[in-house]
């Protein structure tokens, strides 16, 4: 780094010192590196031959405490002190952050390479969602499958898996390695509800991170063509659509055909629909009073369903949008 200048490396050593005891730096002196101690002024007061292999990286040596401090760097690097809290944001220091004797290095490090915080993109089971009201998942082990981001900043072994819904810790000290099989109990509910399973991780700066995966139990909604001005329980389970669902409100679509009357039937836990428009004109859709029947689904759970029928038979197409 050239020839050593007293008079500008006093004033550096005075610059780096603030309220350290006592400071010792690396420098090169007409080609060859000497440990440089200084006194509470800032005056050097001696200097110690070193060899090239003890200064290949030019650490700062600070002696504060009692003790020896080294900080890796360039000759020069500095410190910084602020106890002003950082305003805003800046890369990886955060709002409200304060300097005091942090070097230079340590603080651009900072700025330029915030942590990368990691986080689960996706958790699921082999097991799809929604489900009909009274299908039961078995009980046995499930594959769990997830996925990470920045996975290098999640603590080693820190993986687990909880059955939410229950409360039960299912598996802990988990590899981050994107799958396990769990033992799970069986799971049945026979009205419309959900089942979750949250999958947790620590991250490298004492956080955590997790995600949820929820199966959904819904009911079907029937609706479709049928020549018959009613219907019984397996006229409604036998109407040509069906689709599971949480809501009524939905847009019907019916085919053309001989002329026979277009059904709407859903859980009358759902509440009821009002209004009924074709979707091509906006005009209502005149529709006889609601009646309701007692329908057992396919697992042989019993609900009631609000049945709707058109007053009239039709025979052309016609997309019926309830609310």
């Amino acid at each position: 780094m050239g020839n050593y200048d007293p008079q500008i490396n006093s004033f550096i050593f005075k610059q780096f010192r603030q309220n350290v005891q006592d400071f010792y730096e690396v420098v090169e002196i007409s080609g060859s590196s000497r440990l440089i101690h200084t006194d509470s002024t800032g005056i050097i007061t001696s200097s110690l031959f070193l060899t090239p292999a003890v200064t290949s990286t030019y650490d700062v040596i600070v002696f504060e405490s009692g003790s020896f401090r080294s900080v890796p760097g360039p000759i020069g690097v500095g410190f910084y002190t602020n106890p002003t809290p950082v305003p805003q944001t800046l890369g990886g220091i955060q709002a409200g952050t304060t300097f005091n004797n942090v070097p230079l290095t340590t603080m651009f490090d900072a700025l330029l390479y915030p942590y990368q915080v990691p986080s689960f993109s996706s958790f699921s089971l082999n097991q799809s969602s929604p489900v009909e009201v009274g299908y039961t998942i078995s009980a046995g082990y499930k594959t769990f499958t997830w996925t990470t981001t920045n996975s290098s900043n999640i603590v080693t072994n820190s993986v687990s898996i909880e059955d939410t819904t229950d409360s039960i810790v299912l598996a802990t000290g988990l590899a981050n390695d994107g799958t396990e099989n769990v033992s799970i109990s069986s799971i049945q509910y026979l009205t419309d509800s959900s089942h979750a399973w949250s999958i947790y991780a620590q991250n490298t700066h004492t956080g955590s991170l997790s995600k949820t995966y929820t199966v959904d139990w819904y009911w079907k909604i029937y609706y479709g063509e049928h020549v018959s001005g009613s219907l019984t329980d397996t006229d409604v389970s036998s109407l040509r659509a069906s689709e599971l669902s949480n809501t009524a409100a939905h847009t019907y679509a019916f085919i053309a055909g001989i002329q026979k009357y277009k059904y709407i039937t859903y859980p009358s836990s759902f509440g009821t629909l009002t209004t009924f428009k074709d979707t091509a004109t906006l005009l209502n859709v005149a529709m006889s009073p609601m009646t309701v029947v007692s329908v057992t689904n396919y697992y042989g759970v019993v609900t009631n369903y609000n049945v709707h029928r058109s007053l009239n038979k039709l025979g052309g197409s016609i997309n019926i949008q309830a609310s």
